[in-house]
């Protein structure tokens, strides 16, 4: 087994909650990467709970500084790729950051790797679309050789540079898998648009009554039904 094999087993927990599909190889070279100044900029998602924040590194790459309402969930090198007529995101962790892997998106990328999203973007828009890794697995499980990965309690793409070229605006054409998704539902191969406009992230009030009172809740429970009752979230 190669190292990166027992590399990537090592850490398969920290992705397996997460809606993300990683990769070992990214998706940008000299030939696809395109520089959109529109891009730049801050740019925050409708219920006010993250921003994603832009700026430019040398014309052809940017800086992406992903902000939560708790603080700052990483620094990602982004470089904008069009295949196909279609944008993508190729996201890499930066060592600039030196909290990571300490926070919870961020930390999705402990083993640092690529991560990919469809973008649609605007003068005054920005719609990303993460892949979805419960349609990747539904689909291996229909196709094994559907694309090269290592499927272990994650899948992670282990495709070439130019494999993942072609994949990428090929699933965006490939159908939902009845009963794939999560709880039996419909899966597509990227998630749903998550809108983004032009502004900055304003600090949100305090909890509602409602939730203090499920914390209360779940103090008077014994810790193994804590665990228990303790959703699964993924960033």
């Amino acid at each position: 087994m190669s190292r990166l094999i027992v590399i990537l087993f090592a850490i398969a927990a920290l992705f397996a909650t997460g809606s993300c599909v990683p990769s070992v190889h990214g998706i940008a070279t000299e030939s696809n990467i395109i520089y959109r100044p529109e891009l730049v900029g801050s740019w925050v998602s409708d219920d006010n709970s993250a921003a994603w924040v832009f700026s430019s590194v040398d014309e052809l790459h940017y800086m992406l500084e992903l902000v939560t309402q708790d603080g700052t969930d990483g620094l990602f090198n982004v470089a904008l790729v069009e295949l196909e007529g279609e944008l993508f995101l190729d996201m890499f962790p930066s060592d600039q950051d030196f909290n990571w892997p300490l926070k919870s998106y961020y930390g999705l990328h402990f083993m640092p790797m690529h991560t990919f999203m469809h973008a649609e973007l605007s003068e005054d828009g920005l719609a990303l679309r993460m892949m979805d890794p419960s349609w990747l697995d539904a689909k291996l499980s229909q196709e094994p050789g559907f694309t090269p990965v290592i499927h272990e309690n994650m899948t992670a793409l282990t495709g070439s540079t130019a494999e993942l070229q072609a994949l990428l605006p090929q699933l965006l054409s490939e159908a939902p898998i009845p009963g794939g998704g999560f709880m039996g539902g419909d899966a597509s191969p990227f998630t749903e648009a998550v809108p983004l406009i032009r502004g900055e992230l304003t600090p949100m009030e305090g909890m509602d009554p409602a939730e203090f009172m499920e914390f209360e809740d779940m103090e008077e429970m014994e810790p193994e039904q804590v665990q228990d009752a303790a959703p699964v979230t993924a960033p």
